[in-house]
Parts: structure tokens; C-alpha cells; sequence
């Protein structure tokens, strides 16, 4: 049997007869690896990646998946819109979500990275519910999110910061977008 974690990107094999507590044991040395590699690239990268894998990622949900989806955020201007989904927004979400969750779970388990992702992701996502579409366009991006966070982490740099950037950023292309399309 092969399992595939998204935020991972990567599979590896488990016995069938393997308990599920080593299987997550597992999973969650793979996750720490993962981290500690990607750990390696400069910041700069690491939100390039965490913006371009969101946007990939919008574009197959808006494109492929859900064509006919517009359920989402509704802002009465484009000064409203840019101040609560450029900055108040993302600022809230990465300290709520990112920050008091991600550090919660670890200060329990300093080795449950895996599952500190995905929790932070799951709340990350329920918190967007303006569609069923969209909590799971934003769990994706809860997964991205929490990974940055947890690199950055390991770089002993500030991750609310980067992560509210990328945030941030992806917010600000999808506004632009919104803007140019005339649905704000």
C-alpha cells in the first residue's frame, strides 16, 4: 500500500499489517525530513514556491474542477477589499491558525510536525466557509501555509511574518484579479 500526503509531496510504502501508530510515526518522520530539506532554500524561494503552488493550485480548482464556482469573499470596495484580505486578513489567520495552533501542538508533542499541519490546515479551512469547494481549495492552502510556517521555523527565522507575506501576496493577486474581472 502507498500512502501520498499533499503538503509532502511524496509517497512511501506501508505494510498493511503495520500498526497505524508507526504508520503516523511514519508519516511524520518523512514530514520532518521534508522540512529540514526545504529548510535549506532561501526564504525568498520559499514563498515563491508557497504563492506559485496556491495559485497552480486556484487555477485547477477555478479552471478544471469547479468552473461555474464564485462563492467566496465579498468586499464593498477595493480599499475594503485590500485592507481585510491583504492585511488584516492574512495577519489574523497566520497568528490564529499558523501560530497559536502550529506552536499548541508542538508544545504537546514536539514530534507531531505532521499533525500540526494538518489541524492548522482543517481549522485553516472551516474557517473559509463560503462553499464546500472552498474549504477545500483552502485546506489546500491551509497545508501550504502551515508547511512554510513550520520551515521557517526551522530556520529559526520569524514565520509569522513570512508566512503572512506569502499570504499576503497570493491575497493581493487574487484582488488584482478580482479587480481586473470587475467583481469588485
Amino acid at each position: 500500500m502507498v500512502c501520498f500526503f499533499p503538503c509532502t509531496l511524496f509517497t512511501f510504502s506501508i505494510h498493511p499489517k503495520m500498526p497505524l501508530k508507526m504508520c503516523t510515526r511514519t508519516a511524520n518522520r518523512y514530514y520532518n525530513n521534508f522540512i529540514v530539506r526545504l529548510s535549506r532554500q532561501k526564504t525568498v524561494i520559499l514563498i515563491l514556491y508557497t504563492v506559485g503552488l496556491d495559485i497552480i493550485i486556484t487555477l485547477i480548482f477555478s479552471t478544471i474542477l469547479f468552473p461555474s464556482h464564485t462563492a467566496g469573499p465579498v468586499f464593498a470596495s477595493k480599499i475594503e477589499g485590500f485592507f481585510i484580505a491583504v492585511l488584516i486578513g492574512p495577519f489574523i489567520e497566520t497568528l490564529l491558525f499558523q501560530h497559536l495552533i502550529i506552536k499548541f501542538i508542538l508544545k504537546k508533542s514536539a514530534t507531531a510536525t505532521l499533525l500540526a499541519c494538518m489541524v492548522s490546515a482543517i481549522l485553516f479551512a472551516i474557517s473559509h466557509y463560503y462553499s464546500w469547494e472552498y474549504i477545500l481549495k483552502t485546506f489546500i492552502s491551509g497545508l501550504l501555509f502551515a508547511s512554510l510556517f513550520l520551515i521557517i521555523s526551522h530556520k529559526r527565522q520569524n514565520p509569522v511574518l513570512i508566512v503572512f507575506i506569502a499570504h499576503a501576496i497570493y491575497n493581493c493577486i487574487g484582488l488584482i484579479v478580482d479587480i481586473l474581472n470587475g467583481t469588485i
